[in-house]
Parts: C-alpha cells; structure tokens; sequence
C-alpha cells in the first residue's frame, strides 16, 4: 500500500467503454464510477470488503506470474457478460495486462495482442 501512495500515476485507467485496468483497489474510492465487477488477478490480496461477491472472479495468480489460458479464457467470457469490468493485480501492469488483452480480443474491441497494446499504452498503462 505505500508502495501505491508514493507513485504518481491513476488507480485506473479507463481503456475502453466499460473497461478499466487497475492495481488492487484497497479503498472504495479506487473503483471507478458506477458498480464495477472486479477480475482479480492476484492471489496474495484479499477480495476489498467493498467488492461483492456476485461481481467478482478471482485468477489467483503469484505476482510475476501469468494467470493459465484457461483462466484468462474465463475471464474473457465473463467480462463479455459483465460489460463494466475492472481487471486489476497489485500495480495494474503485469497480470491484469495480459488478461485485459484477451478482454479486448474477446469483445471485438482489439483485434490481436498487438492491437490491444496500442489501445493500452494510448490510454494510459
């Protein structure tokens, strides 16, 4: 949590309608505006009691790790149906990265990893 009050860069970071990518959100005023789901890519931070449980899917993944084909596939199916969705690990660089790539690529939104970089570094991350 220090580590998050020391840098100057957003909570989140709006990549498309709908679409956010984010570190972990420790307080309600890092979710951004309206009822976000949450796709949580980490597994050494708690669910934020804030989140509820019907709007939030957990990758429990190590940092420096990435989330298996199979969960990332979840999780592009599951931001299909959400459609308001914060996709966050502990900074918002690494795991949730790759899984909001699959994100866009599964939503039309991006048409290839490539595509969803451009998307990404234009928008902030």
């Amino acid at each position: 949590m220090v580590k998050r009050f020391m840098r100057k860069e957003s909570v989140y970071d709006k990549i498309a309608e709908g679409l956010y990518q984010r570190g972990w959100p420790f307080l309600l005023k890092h979710l951004p505006p309206g009822d976000p789901s949450v796709i949580d890519c980490t597994c050494e931070l708690p669910r934020s009691s804030f989140v509820p449980k019907d709007g939030y899917l957990c990758l429990a993944t190590w940092n420096t790790r990435a989330p298996a084909p199979h969960q990332i596939e979840l999780a592009a199916h599951w931001a299909g149906r959400k459609r308001s969705d914060g996709v966050h690990c502990a900074f918002g660089h690494g795991r949730s990265a790759g899984v909001m790539c699959a994100v866009l690529v599964a939503l039309g939104i991006a048409e290839n990893w490539k595509d969803d970089e451009n998307i990404t570094v234009q928008e902030g991350r």
